[in-house]
């Protein structure tokens, strides 16, 4: 005699809207949590809630985490 399978988790519906802003709400870069988050104090804070950045060009990675930056 077989059991049948546990029941998994429900099923998610996730809109292309929907995972953008958490998406972006993660990487700090979402206007709404930009105004109530304080931004990073230094630049390794930064890399380090991004799990670090990487760029092909230097310019571009001082790029993505200055944005993330107090200014």
């Amino acid at each position: 005699m077989t059991t049948p399978p546990a029941p998994g988790p429900a099923a998610v519906t996730v809109t292309w809207a929907g995972a953008n802003a958490r998406r972006l709400a993660r990487q700090h870069l979402h206007p709404d949590a930009a105004a109530t988050a304080s931004p990073f104090a230094e630049p390794g804070d930064a890399v380090a809630a991004m799990l670090g950045a990487h760029a092909q060009v230097l310019s571009a990675a001082e790029l993505s985490v200055g944005l993330r930056g107090a200014g």
